[in-house]
Parts: C-alpha cells; sequence; structure tokens
C-alpha cells in the first residue's frame, strides 16, 4: 500500500515538525517562490495534444472494448491497491491518462492559473497515478472543493498554493 503520496504525507508532517524546531534554535529557513506565468498557450497546447494523443492510442486498438473497460474502471474506488493496467489493461489506461490529463489543465486553465513546472509537475503527477487509481469521478470532487473552499475565503483560486492544492 506505500505510493508516492505516502511519503510526501510522511515528509509533510515532518517538515511541520522540524520547521518550528530550526526556529526554536534561531535557524530560520528561507522560503523561496518562483512562480513562472504567460506560458499558458504553449504549455496549455503541448498539455492538450499529449493528452489527445494518449486518449488516441488507448482507442487505436479495439475501441468499443476500451471505452467499456474505461467505463468499468470510472465505478472503481480508487483505493489502493488499484493496479487498472493489470486490472483493465493498457489502452484502457491510455485512455484514463488522456482524461485525466485533459481535466487537471482544464482546471488550471478554467481557474486563470498558471501553466508552469510546478503545476505541469502535478499535472503530470495526476497522469502518471491514472495507472493506479485516479478516475475523472475521484478527482474531479477534489477540484471542485478547493475551488468551492476559494469562493468561501480570501485567497483566489488563481494563487499558486490553490492551484497545487487543487491539482
Amino acid at each position: 500500500g506505500m505510493n508516492l503520496y505516502s511519503l510526501g504525507f510522511s515528509c509533510g508532517l515532518v517538515a511541520m515538525m522540524l520547521v518550528p524546531a530550526f526556529k526554536a534554535f534561531g535557524l530560520n529557513p528561507a522560503s523561496a517562490h518562483y512562480w513562472s506565468t504567460g506560458n499558458n498557450a504553449l504549455l496549455g497546447t503541448a498539455l492538450v495534444v499529449l493528452c489527445l494523443i494518449c486518449i488516441a492510442g488507448g482507442l487505436s486498438w479495439k475501441p468499443k472494448v476500451t471505452l467499456k473497460k474505461y467505463w468499468a474502471l470510472l465505478r472503481t474506488s480508487g483505493r489502493v491497491p488499484s493496479d487498472y493496467i493489470r486490472t483493465f489493461g493498457r489502452h484502457t489506461v491510455l485512455v484514463n491518462m488522456g482524461v485525466n490529463g485533459l481535466i487537471a489543465t482544464g482546471y488550471i486553465l478554467i481557474t486563470g492559473g498558471d501553466l508552469n513546472g510546478a503545476t505541469i509537475g502535478a499535472i503530470f503527477t495526476i497522469i502518471g497515478f491514472s495507472g493506479y487509481g485516479k478516475h475523472a469521478f475521484n478527482i474531479v470532487p477534489v477540484m471542485a472543493g478547493v475551488l468551492l473552499g476559494s469562493l468561501t475565503n480570501h485567497v483566489d483560486p488563481n494563487s499558486s498554493s490553490l492551484q497545487l492544492a487543487g491539482l
């Protein structure tokens, strides 16, 4: 049941304990915030093309069978272990990867966010984990929750922290 998410969560908890300890000893870790803007057209086009290639590749072999398996994949919970490649095959997973990539890219563009290294890395993480539990029905509610939460507080949905939280 261990995956990248388990490690990321654990590292986050360790950091939450270490930073205050550092500050108690007079060490103030400097934070850096580099955020690229203005590249949405070029990077968005590249991501959309990549996702469409994944979908086309998935549908290149027995498209009816692949779509039937994709609808079955959408009915799974995505809880660990959810090895979609073993269960549904690589063509179905390619379609899932493409759809999830389009959803994630669309989320950033619709909220007025920025496509840059951090957000594209998060989008590629979604695409990668599309073979291991992520699908449209379990990522859209999270994104919608972050967007709804941003509407009820003082943080804009296109702030860097909320863009990454949504992804």
